[in-house]
């Protein structure tokens, strides 16, 4: 078992691993962009880490209207107990952004409580880091212009390097679908931006020169 790529596993001895091992079958796979990682409502027994990579929650209702409701990043868990929520008549599935890497965990009939206090840190790790990058989309879409949701959401990006120059790690055409921007809207005022000295941006480099 790949246990050290697996944060589930982080600071659990041999022993301890063997025992979740008992109880939950583990399997290890990679997506490409694009692929479909986890769909509600068909997957729900399985609990999903996703260890490497960036991949969103996209749901399409009954009239074809698709929307992006939540963008997970590597660490975080999804997937077991939330089909009644995004499932229904609505179709919602985990789509890869970015090439990723996912253990998946079948837990039915497995009593949580029962697996090493260590594992249940461990998750617990994990559901706070998909609940700090849910606040940090929450934060974005206050703004109350479409200039506000990106000078946030750079500095987001910009506090996460550790730095005011970074890496774009989604498409434009992602990033207006995050901001709930019309794209020549948001490329209008990505303009505006360069043109005021705010930032510059060189192919997926992006660099925050202003407040």
């Amino acid at each position: 078992m790949k246990s050290t790529r697996c944060a589930l596993f982080e600071g659990l001895s041999d022993g301890e691993i063997s025992a979740v091992a008992e109880k939950i079958k583990f399997e290890y796979k990679t997506f490409s962009r694009g692929e479909e990682i986890f769909v509600y409502g068909s997957d729900d027994g399985k609990l999903c880490h996703l260890a490497e990579g960036v991949a969103e929650t996209i749901r399409t209702d009954e009239n074809g209207a698709v929307a992006l409701i939540e963008r997970f990043s590597a660490g975080a868990a999804f997937g077991y107990g939330e089909g009644k929520e995004l499932g229904g008549r609505d179709y919602a599935v985990v789509v890869a952004k970015t090439k990723c890497a996912v253990w998946f965990a079948d837990v039915r009939g497995v009593d949580l409580k029962t697996l090493p206090a260590g594992f249940l840190v461990n998750l617990l790790g994990c559901q706070q880091k998909r609940l700090a990058d849910f606040a940090a989309r929450t934060n974005v879409l206050l703004g109350k212009t479409i200039r506000d949701k990106l000078l946030c959401y750079f500095r987001n990006c910009a506090d996460e390097a550790g730095s005011d120059c970074f890496d774009l790690k989604i498409t434009l055409t992602g990033l207006s679908d995050l901001i709930f921007a019309d794209r020549s809207a948001m490329m209008r005022e990505i303009k505006k931006l360069r043109d005021d000295g705010i930032i510059e941006i060189n192919r997926k480099k992006v660099t925050i020169i202003g407040k």
